[in-house]
């Protein structure tokens, strides 16, 4: 990480990356630096079967698609995204993403804890 004039510059060997069984993701900017009001984070993802769905009570997410063939999954339907792509969820909204070959993408992240949508799976 690198600062100028209290700006900070994360590069992409900062910081730590938190492993699940599907995907690693690493915050770059916490709710502290932020007064509480976002995060940022990266998900870099494993080719996924199955996908999960989730809501963030109050809170909006959004996602930037930097690599790879990623599915938005909603309580209704499926659409594909593309790296370029640029995703913004309301609030309380069902959602989940699905990577097929794997995918990173950038994502403002809630605050608080997501809890489980109608579609959920382990």
């Amino acid at each position: 990480m690198r600062e100028l004039d209290g700006m900070r510059i994360i590069g992409p060997g900062d910081g730590q990356f938190e492993l699940t069984s599907r995907s690693k993701s690493r915050e770059l900017v916490s709710a502290s630096d932020t007064d509480g009001a976002w995060r940022l984070g990266e998900v870099i993802a494993t080719a996924e079967p199955s996908v999960g769905t989730h809501l963030h009570p109050g809170e909006p997410e959004a996602l930037v698609i930097l690599e790879g063939e990623v599915e938005l999954h909603g309580a209704q339907g499926v659409t594909r995204l593309a790296p370029g792509d640029v995703v913004f969820i309301p609030p309380d909204t069902e959602h989940g993403i699905r990577t097929p070959n794997g995918g990173r993408w950038l994502a403002i992240w809630p605050k608080r804890e997501r809890i489980p949508g109608a579609r959920y799976s382990t």
